[in-house]
């Protein structure tokens, strides 16, 4: 449960309410002691209970637990990974004997969890990246009319995702015209994502980091404005000899490799990112929750 849940000192909600310390000043007691056990219903877990010698108030290890007033607690889990490891809520629903409502919902408070913990961890030492690479992933809102764009940040030698920033883009060739007719004007906010992208991972760059990126057109005036004297290289994508097949790149070693391998881990591991399938996002915010509880499985786990 530590890969989403924020773990606090022990200490009396009353009290720290009225902002008075744990300790007993006069005698250097601890005023918060241990009070037994009890059994939870939702999942069968052994809890501690805590007891506050100052008010006399009784609380429990799990009352600042984000999933305090959660049913079925015990399937957090078991979504955490499931949704990581290609499976859509129809699929998930059925595994775990519940409905598809029950699974959307969770995966929302799942999403919340994983960004916070984001933004707690990438404040730490071991996000320090001194190689980022960027880019972009495309995907679908529902049909290839209505395209949706996701940057992603990654440190080259840990290989963690440092950060995600979902976009709409407008469709292109010959969709154009079919979506404008069909659902009008939509608006082109790739700058806004990556700008987004840059502030989320501020916390990983230092005075010696370095990025690099494929030739889109403005990816080099964005790093400047936020980094202009970082060492910025820019290198021209190849495509490889047989279609997805990142290896046989006539260019021979692939320099954004890093990148374009978590792409490929995406679009591996979330359903709705495969190229050919019928599990499409209705709701970009559904999407954003599911990267960011694959980004803290991948972080965690995968390349830990």
């Amino acid at each position: 449960m530590s890969l989403f849940y924020i773990i606090t000192a022990v200490r009396c909600s009353v009290c720290k309410a009225k902002n008075l310390p744990t300790i007993d000043e006069k005698t250097g007691k601890k005023m918060v002691q241990k009070f037994g056990f009890y059994r939870r219903k939702s999942d069968s877990k052994r809890i501690q209970r805590y007891h506050c010698l100052r008010c006399n108030h009784t609380f429990s290890a799990a009352s600042k637990d984000p999933a305090y007033h959660q049913n079925k607690r015990r399937l957090n889990y078991k979504i955490l990974i499931g949704a990581s490891s290609l499976n859509s809520i129809r699929r998930m629903a059925k595994t775990y004997h519940t409905t598809r409502k029950t699974i959307a919902r969770k995966l929302e408070f799942l999403g919340i969890c994983c960004k916070k913990k984001h933004q707690t961890e990438i404040k730490t030492p071991s996000y320090q990246a001194d190689h980022i690479q960027f880019d972009e992933i495309h995907t679908i809102e529902h049909t290839k009319c209505k395209p949706y764009v996701v940057s992603v940040a990654v440190c080259v030698h840990s290989r963690k995702i440092l950060g995600i920033a979902g976009a709409t883009a407008p469709a292109s060739g010959h969709l154009a015209k079919i979506a404008y007719k069909k659902y009008g004007y939509r608006p082109d906010t790739r700058r806004q994502a990556l700008m987004k992208l840059f502030e989320r991972i501020k916390p990983s760059v230092h005075s010696k980091t370095c990025f690099s990126s494929d030739k889109h057109p403005y990816y080099k005036q964005i790093v400047r404005h936020y980094y202009p004297n970082a060492p910025y290289r820019q290198v021209k994508g190849a495509t490889a000899c047989v279609a997805g097949q990142g290896e046989l790149k006539k260019a021979g070693k692939d320099p954004l490799f890093c990148i374009n391998h978590t792409f490929a881990m995406l679009r591996a591991n979330i359903n709705r990112l495969i190229r050919k399938t019928w599990c499409t996002t209705k709701d970009p915010a559904m999407l954003m929750h599911h990267l960011y509880i694959y980004m803290r499985v991948h972080n965690s786990r995968l390349v830990a």
